[in-house]
């Protein structure tokens, strides 16, 4: 683990520049294949209504997947759960699924509250050919297409990259803490006890006892009289250090109030600062870079192991 003020300041900046670089890599790509599935749904709507004219619950119950569009087309958008509500139902998440085999069909009711909704509310700017006849509909319906679809692959991207790079850290100290020579336990109640996982192995994303009950991103047990919370950040936005760091030191502290030996680690990437990291570390926080996590941390795992397996020997 990094302690030099210096060097702290230096990998935080290198470390904002590589939480950039991943984001500019891949935003691009999600948004184009967000584009791609929203265009194709907006077809497959605009030919079962007859270009948004005859919004039908026959439309939607053949292919629920077209609600995505006519939540765009209502002014202004309306997001799925209050689309959901106005049908008598928490959401309409489950009939926008990207196959049509994964999407549920909505039943008679609920399909023709969606429908009489949609067709009350239609954005006039986003159908002009409804109501002028003189307009060339064919370029009228294209632009209105790449409209909608342009702003649906705009959240959804958005959405899938904050899912996508999640995943992604998470995978990679998963996968620090195989190589250091833990194995994953599988457990994934509530852990309540330093004896929930044995020694020399971890759980993910399983919620932690404590004032306030709380996930942590991996629980790992060192040895007998240790067990390891890891948080796991990418912050791609500097408003949100602060937030993201305050998550920490609080969930740190609840922790070491509830568990003896108890240590908390953050494994950090992006836009934070030095003074930040520094904060942490004053709290008995660890605190890692993904990036440098083979440098730093796996080092450290390996050797909690190590101490762990030769006393056991040593015992025996």
């Amino acid at each position: 683990m990094l302690t030099d003020p210096r060097k702290i300041d230096q990998v935080a900046e290198q470390s904002q520049q590589i939480e950039e670089d991943i984001f500019l890599s891949h935003i691009g790509e999600f948004y184009d294949q967000k584009m791609s599935i929203a265009m194709d749904l907006y077809d497959a709507a605009a030919e079962h209504t007859n270009n948004f004219r005859d919004i039908e619950k026959e439309d939607i119950r053949e292919d629920p997947r077209i609600v995505r569009i006519l939540r765009y087309l209502v002014k202004p958008k309306i997001s799925q759960m209050k689309f959901g509500q106005f049908a008598g139902v928490n959401s309409t998440n489950n009939y926008e699924e990207y196959t049509l085999a994964e999407a549920s069909t909505p039943n008679h009711q609920i399909a023709q509250d969606l429908a009489d909704f949609t067709a009350a509310n239609l954005d006039p700017e986003k159908v002009p050919w409804l109501s002028d006849p003189t307009i060339d509909e064919e370029e009228e319906i294209e632009y209105s297409r790449r409209w909608i679809c342009d702003k649906i692959a705009e959240q959804e991207a958005t959405t899938h990259y904050r899912n996508w790079r999640k995943d992604k850290q998470e995978q990679t100290v998963a996968e620090t803490l195989d190589d250091a020579g833990y194995t994953d336990s599988g457990y994934s109640g509530k852990i309540s006890s330093t004896n929930d996982i044995p020694v020399g192995t971890y759980a993910e994303e399983s919620k932690v006892a404590g004032a306030d009950v709380q996930k942590a991103d991996f629980i790992v047990r060192p040895t007998e009289d240790t067990v390891i919370f890891i948080e796991a950040k990418a912050i791609g936005v500097r408003v949100d250090s602060h937030k993201r760091v305050k998550e920490i030191r609080n969930k740190a502290s609840d922790w070491k109030n509830e568990f003896e030996g108890a240590e908390t680690v953050a494994v950090i990437e992006g836009w934070t600062t030095g003074d930040k990291v520094r904060t942490m570390m004053d709290d008995d926080i660890a605190v890692y870079w993904e990036h440098r996590l083979e440098e730093d941390f796996h080092e450290d795992l390996a050797e909690k192991l190590n101490q762990s397996q030769q006393k056991v020997q040593n015992q025996s």
